[in-house]
């Protein structure tokens, strides 16, 4: 995958690749990188593919962890959880510091405080 990641973004785009990468903290030469983005329509492989890809998921989501209490999650499933938690709630939930740094930034601008909806 290493390759083909230097394949795309680094020789195919006529950009640095590998040695030729300055290193992460000089500023003496352009960094030079590359990217690379990639369309792929999954029909046009096999049939089924959100099926196999659900499947793919689903079989992760049900391995072990090394802490039962947690569970394998995937891209955007905590997001997911979020937004149940958000609409259950009706509102975003904050932590009582950020509500009192906002409270702070209103009376330093002199603009009004945030609406707090509900307090737990």
């Amino acid at each position: 995958m290493g390759s083909v990641v230097e394949i795309f973004c680094g020789i195919l785009s006529g950009s640095h690749w590998g040695p030729h990468i300055r290193k992460w903290m000089s500023a003496t030469t352009d960094a030079d990188l590359g990217q690379a983005f990639l369309a792929i329509d999954p029909e046009s492989f096999a049939p089924g593919f959100k099926n196999r890809l659900q499947e793919f998921m689903n079989t992760l989501r049900g391995l072990p962890t090394t802490d039962p209490s947690l569970k394998v999650l995937m891209p955007g499933d905590k997001e997911r959880m979020h937004d149940k938690l958000v609409k259950d709630l009706g509102g975003i939930p904050y932590h009582p510091n950020q509500i009192k740094n906002a409270d702070e930034l209103a009376q330093t601008y002199n603009v009004k405080k945030v609406h707090v909806i509900k307090e737990y």
